[in-house]
């Protein structure tokens, strides 16, 4: 048997997804989980972004809109994985409008997916799933700001 005063507390369900938020800890603890899917969105873009800038300069002679397009994916994406960091780094005042930009953005993404071409409609499923999933993190950082603010933590 294990000492229940070692036992760290478990904020969450089985897998993570959802926060039960009864105390300053819980609030604290989701929204750090909300800042999980803004820095993997950063990451991304940055990468995107990256890459894109990459094959700019390989191609030589292109025009200009393409510099401005992965310029702006890199900075889109660094300054998205800063904000993940710091709601990872209890910044708790940002984490309305993190989740607020983070679910106009997956709802963005989503209206694309759907129009995407039937060849890669399994692939638009799971990013369609997975935009879910992080929405729930999304929205536990909200429910955790809110309990935060309610109960003058904040």
């Amino acid at each position: 048997m294990s000492d229940k005063s070692k036992v760290k507390p478990w904020f969450s369900d089985r897998w993570g997804w959802w926060v039960k938020i009864t105390d300053r800890d819980s609030a604290d603890h989701a929204i750090k989980m909300s800042g999980l899917p803004v820095f993997l969105w950063g990451t991304s873009w940055f990468f995107v972004g990256l890459l894109t800038l990459l094959m700019v300069m390989m191609a030589g002679d292109v025009p200009g809109s393409l510099w401005a397009i992965s310029a702006a994916l890199l900075i889109a994406g660094i300054t998205l994985i800063v904000l993940g960091l710091l709601l990872r780094q209890n910044r708790n005042k940002l984490a309305p409008w993190v989740a607020g930009v983070y679910i106009a953005g997956t709802i963005i993404n989503s209206i694309g997916v759907l129009m995407a071409p039937s060849e890669i409609f399994a692939i638009s499923l799971a990013s369609l799933f997975m935009s879910g999933l992080f929405i729930l993190l999304s929205v536990g950082g909200l429910r955790g700001w809110s309990w935060l603010k309610a109960n003058g933590a904040l």
